[in-house]
């Protein structure tokens, strides 16, 4: 039971931007997305069309989870950048996420848009 609260509590101190910037970025936010993209990479168009209903409806839950962690895990780094003070001499990184995030999402809007 704690470890079920304690994982409860890290997802939604990250979801507050209370983990560091370093791990909500890289970890979080890179590693992840890679981890949990890879599925989808990995399942080609001629594999999708002999997927049966089953396999089919189980690929637009894996979608649908890819676009919830996906905005979790932007939301959470968002606001750990934005809460990130830097060292005296030290580069602005979390303004520099944050300008890397926001293009980032235009990329992928602009994807989108082109795949219509």
């Amino acid at each position: 039971m704690k470890n079920k609260n304690n994982f409860k509590q890290s997802l939604v101190n990250f979801w507050q931007g209370k983990i560091s910037l370093p791990i909500s970025y890289w970890l979080v936010l890179t590693v992840g997305s890679i981890i949990v993209a890879l599925p989808a990479i990995i399942i080609t168009d001629s594999y999708l069309d002999s997927f049966g209903g089953l396999g089919t409806l189980l690929f637009i839950l894996l979608i649908i989870f890819q676009y919830t962690y996906t905005i979790f895990a932007y939301v959470g780094t968002w606001r750990s950048a934005i809460k990130y003070k830097p060292k005296k001499n030290q580069w602005a990184w979390g303004t520099i996420a944050i300008v890397f995030m926001l293009l980032s999402i235009i990329k992928s809007i602009v994807g989108i848009i082109k795949s219509l």
